[in-house]
Order: C-alpha cells, then sequence, then structure tokens
C-alpha cells in the first residue's frame, strides 16, 4: 500500500458507495474517481497523509463530512458536476491548505458566503453554473492570492464590489450571464491586476462610461480576452 502514489478509476462504472479504506494509503497524491456513480465518507481522510489532488466530479456526492479532517497536503479538489445542494457545506471554509476549488454545475443556492475568505490559499474558485443569489459578496477582496474567480451563470445581483480591486494575482474573471436582476452598476477598472487574460460580464446590466483606466496596468503587448 506505500508504493501506490496514483488511483486512477475514472469512468470505470463503479456504483454504490466507496469504502473508507480508501484513505488507508499513505502514499497516494492524486485520487481520481470522477464519472462513476458513487458516493464517499471523508471519515478517515486523514490518513491518506500524501494526498494532493482529488478528483470527484460526476459523481454523486451530496456533503463533505469528514472533509475538515484533510491532510495538510491536499491542494485541489474537484467536486463539480454533483449533486450538491443549499449552501456550501461548512467544511470545506476549514480547507486552509487548498489552493482550487472546483464545485461548478452543482445546484448551490443561496448568498455566497463571507467564510470563504477563511480559504487564504485559495488560488482558484470555480463556482459557475450554481443557483447563488444576492450580491458578489466584498469579502472576495480578502483572498489575495485569487487568479481565477468564476461564479458565472448563477443568480448574483447589484454591483462589483471595490473590494475587488485588491485581487492583484487575477487573471481570469467570469461573472457572465446571471440569471434574474442581474449584476448592475458601473464596471470596475480592474486597474491593479496586471496579470489578467480574460475577463467575461456579459449578459449583465451594467451601464455607464467605462473607465479611462480600464486594465491600465496589463502590458499591451499582451493578448486579453474582453467579453463584455
Amino acid at each position: 500500500d506505500e508504493l501506490v502514489e496514483e488511483v486512477l478509476l475514472e469512468g470505470f462504472g463503479l456504483r454504490g458507495t466507496i469504502p473508507s479504506e480508501i484513505w488507508e494509503l499513505p502514499s497516494v497524491r492524486r485520487l481520481k474517481v470522477s464519472s462513476n456513480a458513487v458516493s464517499v465518507s471523508f471519515e478517515g481522510i486523514e490518513n491518506a497523509k500524501s494526498l494532493r489532488v482529488l478528483h470527484m466530479s460526476r459523481c454523486h456526492l451530496r456533503n463533505l463530512e469528514g472533509l475538515r479532517n484533510s491532510p495538510s497536503s491536499l491542494k485541489e479538489i474537484h467536486f463539480a458536476w454533483n449533486q450538491f445542494d443549499g449552501s456550501i457545506p461548512r467544511e470545506l471554509f476549514e480547507l486552509s491548505q487548498v489552493g482550487k476549488v472546483y464545485m461548478n454545475n452543482n445546484h448551490f443556492s443561496g448568498g455566497l458566503p463571507s467564510d470563504i475568505a477563511r480559504m487564504s490559499s485559495l488560488e482558484e474558485l470555480w463556482l459557475g453554473d450554481n443557483k447563488f443569489t444576492g450580491p458578489l459578496i466584498s469579502d472576495i477582496g480578502l483572498i489575495t492570492n485569487l487568479r481565477v474567480l468564476s461564479v458565472g451563470r448563477n443568480l448574483l445581483s447589484g454591483a462589483i464590489p471595490s473590494e475587488i480591486q485588491n485581487l492583484r494575482l487575477l487573471e481570469r474573471l467570469d461573472l457572465s450571464q446571471q440569471r434574474g436582476m442581474q449584476l448592475d452598476g458601473s464596471l470596475p477598472c480592474f486597474c491593479n491586476a496586471s496579470k489578467l487574460v480574460s475577463i467575461d460580464v456579459s449578459g449583465n446590466s451594467f451601464y455607464g462610461s467605462l473607465p479611462r483606466d480600464l486594465l491600465s496596468l496589463v502590458d499591451e503587448r499582451e493578448k486579453i480576452k474582453v467579453d463584455l
């Protein structure tokens, strides 16, 4: 068991519940069981002391019980296209070591939780294609390591908070196609983010003139995709 570093079972036609013994592999770094009709209990995950990447997209996950005990080695979680609904489970916010979170294409609803700012190592946050409502919270500006923010195709409304200017490392931003009341107000200049390569804010209700200093720090020699 100590020689196993990867478990790759994507699309194997598995069904039922993955046995908790899966976490008894102390050297496994990558566990990939996406595209199977399975659920799993995260109780005991702390025993997978080398786990870095957890792929469980397109499964039958409904909760994250036990995930808060994840080893400090865990850096990526892929939980897109599952059966989550309601609020984001609070267990997620305990994972201050995780850098990439993929939870798009679920059935989450309600407001974006301010507790997400507790994930201080977060670099990529993918929450698109859910049913989140309310504003894009100002606390998002506290996640200063964020490089990708994708919350398109939800039910968000109101103005983009000025705190988004604190995301100086931001490379990709997707706020597009909000259903319902949509995002509105004026666009920020994104003038502190010199690394931006893609902005999609289309399908909303923004108004007013574009800021004169829009993307002013982006190198003019670099290509950038802007969809308004």
